[in-house]
């Protein structure tokens, strides 16, 4: 049988583990390093993905400036310009063209891509408000926006596209 002080060592030791739980799986940040070739240029970018916050952005920068982003088992999505209740931003008074983008970062392959487009508001408007079912979870939402961008295949569109190879990476900065 166990003696007083060994009672009291395994009762501390359990109080102690339920007044300080671990976070360490719950708020785990990535850093990411990314390679690729944009106009001719190699370029290499530092993400910072934290996935218990659900938030991506540029390493150096502050955590404050960092964007909300769709998590799954396949990807790290992040959309420019769409959320549910303004899913694009046009510029109505000059030409009513919009822009939208997004940016996905496969987790089995490490495979980046970026893309922006504008396009007419009357194009977005049949394509995508006219297809929109009444209720949508967050997970569907985000499927069907990336199904829909990078359905595009208009060049006339397309703003800007880049790719790159990414991997985690320890913090060098």
């Amino acid at each position: 049988m166990l003696d007083s002080w060994s009672m009291k060592k395994i009762f501390a030791i359990v109080v102690l583990g339920l007044i300080f739980p671990t976070n360490v799986a719950l708020t785990k940040e990535l850093l990411i390093e990314c390679n690729g070739k944009y106009d001719g240029q190699q370029l290499t970018d530092h993400f910072l993905i934290n996935i218990s916050k659900k938030t991506w952005g540029n390493a150096k920068a502050s955590k404050s400036k960092h964007e909300k982003i769709f998590i799954d088992d396949e990807r790290f999505l992040r959309l420019y310009k769409m959320k549910k209740d303004q899913a694009w931003v046009c510029d109505m008074a000059a030409s009513g063209i919009c822009s939208v983008g997004y940016s996905e970062l496969n987790r089995s392959t490490g495979e980046y891509t970026t893309a922006f487009f504008k396009m007419p508001r009357s194009v977005i408007y049949k394509e995508w408000y006219d297809k929109k079912p009444l209720y949508e979870s967050e997970k569907k939402f985000h499927k069907r926006a990336l199904d829909y961008l990078t359905s595009i295949k208009q060049a006339q569109y397309l703003d800007q596209y880049y790719k790159a190879k990414c991997k985690k990476t320890d913090k060098k900065f």
